[in-house]
């Protein structure tokens, strides 16, 4: 692969206060900033010049080889849409606990995320020739949402394992920490690489991520542990799916739901094109958690569709299952996230229903994933 000259290579060093936007070549315009969008404060931009011009340049001296594929395959890995599937497919399969943590970080990590780059526009470094074009991203680039993601899919292994008993020695927080640092690291020199950030947006990454673990963990403690417990049938349920959309549930689905498509219809108006899925999948989990899995659902629902906990998860097969479910649902939504006006509405509503009513029928008939 050849590879072009860099614009900060040793034959055209930067200035000392090298100008923040240089300006652009002629065959790229920069996309407008729409109504809501502010531009990136220019005193920020100033400070940060220098400091993100010389690291672009380190982490672009090579862009080939595994370099390229190792950036590429990390910026994969780290999309939000990896992520989608966890909760529901945890539920599927009985690992209650980490599916609730699981939906609620991943939740508020969806709109937290989607804030700054809603409202601020800073061009993506490869834009304004401080780097190599090499994935040509075309939102904006502060903050580096992957490395939000990096960082909070660290903590979330982590903490899922330790909450379902998996892990053999439980991390300290000291490696706890070194863990996320590391492929924080990583997942920024990756998008420094392939020129869709500077190394100010991941570092301010870094700190968004720490913030969505903080707000999304109180979420899980503070109001689900507190107002909506997990209780378990002392039997194993032997009910038809059907029975399961007795009065009492059906309140609390209509309830929930009305949530889910008022969030889903406010982010429609521009705020997020990934909202359909990403609240269809996530949503739906949250609104079973909140009728068969809350203490106060299941008095209400007087055992009739109550859940056993289940200590036999399933076989590998199982899980493979589980997981292709709702991948299918995901991958609708990324092929019709596109589509615009009522028919996001009713991609929306094809995951979100579809979503909720597999977990029925997953946890509420006849067990099909323990072994007797």
């Amino acid at each position: 692969m050849d590879v072009p000259k860099h614009p900060h290579s040793d034959s055209a060093k930067p200035s000392a206060s090298p100008p923040p936007n240089p300006p652009v070549a002629s065959r790229f315009i920069l996309p407008a900033r729409t109504r809501f969008q502010l531009p990136f404060p220019s005193i920020l931009e100033n400070g940060f010049a220098s400091f993100d011009n010389r690291l672009v340049a380190l982490c672009q001296r090579r862009t080939d080889g595994f370099v390229h594929y190792f950036s590429m395959g990390l910026t994969f890995f780290t999309s939000i849409e990896v992520s989608l599937v966890t909760p529901p497919a945890l539920y599927a399969l009985g690992y209650d606990s980490a599916a609730g943590l699981c939906a609620s970080v991943l939740l508020v990590l969806g709109i937290i995320s989607q804030v700054p780059k809603k409202f601020i526009f800073r061009p993506r470094p490869w834009m304004v020739g401080r780097a190599l074009p090499i994935r040509q991203d075309r939102t904006s680039s502060f903050p580096s949402r992957a490395v939000v993601c990096a960082v909070v899919f660290s903590w979330l292994i982590a903490q899922s394992l330790h909450l379902e008993g998996l892990l053999v020695h439980p991390l300290t927080r000291l490696k706890l920490w070194s863990c996320i640092l590391a492929v924080a690291s990583l997942t920024a020199f990756a998008r420094i690489n392939v020129g869709a950030h500077y190394p100010s947006d991941t570092i301010l990454g870094f700190i968004l991520g720490l913030f969505v673990i903080t707000v999304g963990s109180r979420l899980e403690t503070q109001l689900w542990h507190r107002t909506c417990p997990i209780r378990y049938a002392q039997t194993a349920p032997t009910v038809h799916w059907a029975q399961a959309l007795a009065p009492p549930a059906r309140r609390t689905i209509f309830v929930m739901t009305l949530l889910a498509y008022t969030m889903t219809l406010i982010s429609i108006q521009g705020f997020w094109v990934k909202c359909s899925y990403v609240y269809g999948l996530l949503m739906a989990s949250t609104t079973f958690r909140a009728t068969y899995l809350c203490a106060h659902a299941f008095d209400a629902l007087q055992n009739i569709a109550a859940l056993r906990q289940i200590d036999d998860h399933g076989s590998f097969r199982d899980h493979v299952r589980a997981v292709a479910t709702f991948v299918v649902l995901l991958v609708f939504g990324m092929l019709t996230r596109s589509k615009k006006g009522m028919f996001r509405v009713v991609s929306f509503t094809i995951i979100y229903i579809g979503t909720l009513l597999a977990l029925i029928v997953w946890r509420l008939r006849p067990p099909v994933l323990e072994h007797t």
